[in-house]
């Protein structure tokens, strides 16, 4: 099948949600032969399936280089998702069973989290913006400040 065909199916069927039909294994095995392509919205799904282990093993360093490839392209939700790889150590998924250092194999980084999760707020990541709403009234990785804390809530 033509690369453009599948990469149109893609984008239709996430943009009208018919991307959940799909089987995992199926999901993977698109994206994964749609790289030469070179889009930042293909690597950010292979990203999630990586991160997710959605067809395939999980693996957080392929999906932190996969988020980095869609980041650096302007990607806001790749960039959002970078950020959320440097802040967290929880479980992949409520209630799924993980190897206990599973999350360590990406370094806590909140200097890098607060880059990514700027970067994302300011190309319009709502999420984004809670998020440094919330460290910035917290003091996680900051300066505790509710003025700044309360300037990302409004945004």
């Amino acid at each position: 099948m033509n690369q453009r065909l599948i990469y149109f199916f893609l984008i239709f069927s996430t943009l009208t949600g018919l991307s959940v039909a799909l089987p995992t294994k199926l999901r993977y095995t698109l994206l994964s032969s749609l790289v030469s392509l070179d889009e930042p919205f293909i690597y950010y799904r292979l990203g999630d399936c990586y991160a997710k282990g959605i067809g395939v093993e999980p693996n957080l360093k392929k999906a932190e280089q996969c988020y980095q490839k869609a980041a650096k392209r302007n990607h806001a939700k790749a960039m959002y998702k970078l950020g959320h790889l440097y802040s967290h150590r929880h479980g992949i998924q409520k209630g799924q069973e993980v190897e206990p250092d599973f999350w360590r194999k990406i370094p806590l980084d909140l200097q890098q989290a607060i880059k990514w999760y700027t970067y994302a707020a300011e190309s319009g990541s709502v999420s984004a913006c809670i998020r440094l709403g919330y460290m910035h009234r917290q003091g996680v990785g900051v300066p505790l400040n509710y003025k700044h804390s309360l300037c990302w809530y409004r945004k």
